[in-house]
């Protein structure tokens, strides 16, 4: 099984979290840009770690570079910003002054995706964190840099069978299309966990609309 049994109404509601999660970090992006970021509306799944691999660039044999926070509460997990390294290129330009020379990228490379990534991931995770009435403890961002396969598989204990949520978007950043994915990883007990919290979601939305 690669996917999943959160369906219905309960993924409907958790497209909804990302929705806005990812809406609340572009708007944060925006600002340290000092651009507009568009995104496209996100393919939200959950799916195993070993399908998350073959669902990225080239099967996951492409070479990638993420940004990852790590994030404790109620529930625990990682959160990952993934783009293919050739386009990670054009955020950067992005993200520096106009009059920054080209060969000058390389040299702001890593703090600036860090930079970026903090933004991305720290907004999606508080606004996560908002929409579900939970509290998470956020790490500072640490950069990866490898194919889908050793990013994913690059920590202890990590299970090919083992769901994560999984969120696919694309970035418009002065008229540069980026792809981007978003990861959550959290281990088994801790998705059945969030699937409760869903549940409650729902019930009150319910109950607030009765």
């Amino acid at each position: 099984m690669t996917e999943s049994k959160i369906s219905g109404l309960a993924h409907d509601a958790l497209t909804e979290v990302i929705n806005i999660a990812m809406g609340n970090a572009a708007t944060r992006l925006s600002k340290m840009l000092k651009d507009e970021v568009i995104l496209s509306v996100p393919q939200v799944m959950v799916v195993t770690r070993e399908a998350a691999v073959i669902r990225l660039p080239g099967m996951g044999v492409v070479p990638l570079v993420a940004v990852r926070e790590r994030f404790t509460g109620e529930f625990s997990g990682c959160a990952l910003l993934i783009f293919p390294e050739a386009n990670s290129f054009e955020l950067v330009r992005a993200a520096l002054p106009e009059d920054c020379d080209a060969a000058d990228i390389p040299a702001f490379r890593y703090e600036a995706l860090n930079e970026i990534g903090n933004v991305i991931l720290n907004g999606a995770l508080s606004s996560i964190a908002n929409s579900l009435h939970r509290s998470f403890l956020i790490s500072l961002p640490e950069q990866l840099n490898g194919n889908g396969r050793e990013i994913l598989f690059g920590g202890e204990g990590c299970s090919p069978h083992e769901f994560i949520l999984f969120v696919q978007v694309d970035f418009v950043v002065n008229a540069q299309s980026v792809s981007g994915y978003v990861l959550l990883t959290l281990d088994l007990p801790q998705l059945d966990e969030l699937k409760a919290i869903l549940d409650q979601l729902i019930e009150t939305v319910i109950k607030a609309a009765s």
